[in-house]
């Protein structure tokens, strides 16, 4: 289990194998039900590193091109890793880069995916009567974290009060309402609300509130109009907005932009 907290014999462990240049992924092989991750968080939290070296990048030759071309279809890849001293990682990245694929035969194997009714890892199984470290302990925190806990009455940076206007890099001058915490409900349009006020009834589904002059800044009732969402999506058409003359060129243009894109494609 990795919430399960280090013992001392394992963290003796992980001292000395780091120490002596080994990677996470082999001290955690020889710990109980750990993972790499959680053996380099916790050498991390004590201040160890391995003083192992690893390449930025994996060098390969001609020769082991070849190799993993010839083996990489038909056997397993932490074979291939393990014999050209490297990690399965960097086999799986050169094959993807040169378009290897795992053959059917071997995919059809038991060494190529897991079978029903086969036993891969009995070593790390829960067995019978297993009982987590944890059981009971629901919003459990280890000693020490209640320093980072946010406190009661906790306000993030960002918070503001009832009243304040915002306006969006692309929308509608709004003010905010109420203070929920969810900024979608609790900052509201304000072009949505001086209809409602002037017409004392909520805005019907299926309808907007639109601009008669198009300027969403211009905040006066008389230029607020209600229109059903079909209006206001026949209004927004190339149709509605440009004369029939520039609509065909707008066409022929698109058209074109889609065959560059085709051809730059390939």
């Amino acid at each position: 289990m990795n919430g399960r907290p280090f013992s001392r014999a394992e963290l003796a462990l992980i001292k000395r194998r780091l120490a002596a240049g080994d990677s996470y992924s082999a001290i955690a092989r020889e710990l109980d039900c750990r993972d790499a991750s959680s053996v380099r968080r916790r050498a991390i939290a004590a201040g160890w590193r391995t003083t192992r070296h690893y390449s930025t990048r994996q060098r390969w030759t001609a020769e082991q091109r070849a190799e993993v071309t010839r083996r990489y279809p038909n056997e397993p890849t932490d074979a291939i890793a393990r014999d050209l001293g490297t990690t399965d990682r960097a086999i799986y990245a050169l094959a993807h880069g040169m378009g290897l694929r795992k053959s059917t035969e071997y995919l059809a194997s038991e060494a190529g995916r897991m079978q029903k009714g086969v036993r891969r890892s009995p070593g790390t199984e829960f067995k019978p009567g297993h009982k987590t470290w944890n059981a009971g302990k629901k919003g459990w925190s280890p000693p020490g974290s209640e320093r980072g806990h946010f406190k009661p009455g906790n306000r993030p940076h960002t918070w503001c009060p009832i009243g304040t206007l915002r306006l969006p890099a692309k929308g509608y001058l709004q003010i905010k309402l109420t203070d929920t915490g969810n900024t979608v409900r609790d900052f509201i349009p304000i072009h949505r609300l001086m209809w409602e006020q002037v017409h004392g009834q909520p805005v019907p589904e299926g309808h907007a509130v639109t601009f008669r002059d198009g300027n969403i800044l211009h905040l006066s009732p008389a230029n607020l109009e209600l229109k059903s969402r079909a209006e206001v999506m026949a209004g927004n058409s190339i149709h509605a907005r440009l004369p029939p003359e520039v609509v065909d060129l707008e066409r022929l243009r698109w058209a074109l932009n889609r065959r560059i894109k085709k051809a730059t494609e390939r």
